[in-house]
């Protein structure tokens, strides 16, 4: 198959795979189809095992920070974007990363978009 083809073919898919997930980040997390995201349970599981109430992970297709609650267990989230900057023609650059000192946590996007 010709590479002009292939890059096509991967421009659409990319393009519906993003539309699809940027339309359950209006939705809470029950809400969102499990292969989105990180779940609840999951999560809660997890740091119940670790006796924690802080997670970051990276990456999903809802990157931000969230304040989580199931059932008596509450606990903040911090989702690291992926960093996309191999396709330029396709979608704007992405990237995020978590800054962490004495002030606390700060979400920081790496890439300025105008």
């Amino acid at each position: 198959m010709p590479l002009d083809w292939r890059k096509s073919i991967a421009k659409n898919l990319r393009s519906n795979s993003s539309s699809r997930y940027q339309s359950y980040a209006g939705n809470t997390p029950e809400e969102r189809p499990s292969k989105t995201n990180a779940t609840l349970d999951g999560c809660a599981a997890l740091l119940k095992d670790l006796s924690g109430d802080k997670l970051i992970h990276g990456h999903t297709h809802l990157p931000a920070h969230h304040h989580e609650k199931l059932h008596n267990q509450e606990w903040q989230r911090w989702v690291l974007s992926d960093w996309d900057f191999d396709h330029p023609e396709i979608c704007l650059p992405k990237a995020s990363a978590l800054r962490i000192d004495a002030d606390g946590v700060q979400y920081v996007d790496l890439v300025k978009h105008h």
